[in-house]
């Protein structure tokens, strides 16, 4: 089982001003280099650096990646989708990522990078077709310019007035038209779930969007999303199973957001990560 988490890159920087969810991790775990240590010896084998927009310091998350291979940790990265035409380098459409993704190619590692589809105002059909348009784009200068970058588009919870990625279908779709081995699905639990409970997605998805999952955001729901495992509404272990039964191989990402957290952030964290590994002990028992 390969476990990873999501931390803020300004957290993992060096002498950066920590934003609010920086802080709830520094506040529980102290600094940077303590905490993935601590990480590491629960069973946490790569961290997500959650996020980095197209206009983010380059410096900090490289800065955020060479932290992490130092402590033999892997590497993800959440990010956004880039908007507009024209651009055709990766300069051009997501600048924070040159100085990243230099290193990824020359350590030669494999990587995913999230991404939500367009959403908000507007024609849903319309979004997803600018969505997949963005996708074929940025897959493209990908292979061209030899990073070693796939795309995993995120099932999103409902809340955009308009939004083609809030069903299995309907992300589907999109991944299918993108039409690139380098995009496949993140499944995010928590998400999909809230979905369920609003009555716009089926319990548990069919075997072909299974198949294109190559990333997962694990987390629980309380009063909002990303919550810990701890709380017991998001039926993991069926998901789990189903992810299983498919031969996924991929990372179980915990996506915490501890200053949302309803009770001691260090317990919590550790209590969702050892939820996971319970879970794969059962599993090789039975």
């Amino acid at each position: 089982m390969n476990i990873g988490l999501s931390l803020p890159p300004d957290y993992l920087g060096h002498d950066q001003t920590m934003g609010a969810a920086a802080t709830a991790w520094y506040n529980a775990f102290g600094n940077a280099s303590s905490c993935l240590q601590e990480m590491s010896k629960a069973g946490v084998t790569s961290i997500e650096l959650r996020s980095v927009s197209r206009d983010a310091d380059p410096d900090l998350a490289l800065g955020a990646a060479h932290r992490l291979w130092d402590a033999e940790l892997g590497l993800t990265l959440h990010g956004s989708l880039p908007k507009g035409a024209g651009c055709e380098t990766l300069a051009g459409i997501y600048p924070s990522l040159v100085p990243l993704a230099r290193a990824l190619a020359e350590r030669g590692c494999d990587s995913v990078i999230t991404l939500h589809c367009h959403s908000g105002v507007g024609d849903v059909e319309e979004l997803a077709d600018r969505t997949v348009r963005s996708l074929r784009r940025m897959s493209a200068i990908l292979q061209a310019e030899g990073v070693p970058l796939r795309i995993a588009l995120e099932i999103n919870h409902i809340g955009a007035p308009s939004d083609p990625g809030v069903t299995y279908a309907g992300l589907l779709d999109m991944i299918t038209r993108a039409d690139s081995p380098r995009i496949g699905a993140c499944w995010d639990f928590g998400h999909a779930f809230m979905n369920v409970q609003h009555g716009r997605l089926e319990r548990q998805p069919g075997t072909e969007f299974l198949a294109k999952v190559i990333h997962t955001h694990v987390h629980d729901l309380g009063p909002r999303t990303h919550f810990p495992l701890t709380i017991g509404v998001v039926p993991l272990d069926l998901f789990l199973d189903l992810l299983n039964a498919q031969g996924y191989s991929g990372i179980l990402n915990l996506e915490l957001s501890p200053q949302r957290f309803q009770g001691p952030v260090k317990e919590l964290v550790h209590a969702s990560i050892e939820r996971l590994i319970e879970y794969d002990r059962r599993r090789r028992c039975s």
